[in-house]
């Protein structure tokens, strides 16, 4: 199985949980702005991780509705 983790972090908490989830998988783990330029096509699973700010996870969402678009 092909997986990619995306992530966003502010304080270093998201990523060391990302890191963590893409170790288990053996998957490939990115932070969002350097998965923003690739897409994750040819993954099977594709997991996000990122700060709540005010109930949302903005940047992580803002990356997901991009691929989405395609």
């Amino acid at each position: 199985m092909k997986a990619l983790v995306v992530y966003d972090s502010v304080f270093g908490n998201t990523e060391q949980i990302a890191r963590a989830i893409g170790e288990a998988l053996g998957a490939e783990v990115l932070p969002v702005g350097g998965a923003q330029a690739g897409a994750p096509e040819g993954f099977i699973v594709v997991a996000s991780e990122g700060p709540l700010q005010e109930g949302e996870l903005e940047r992580a969402a803002a990356w997901a509705r991009q691929i989405a678009a395609r």
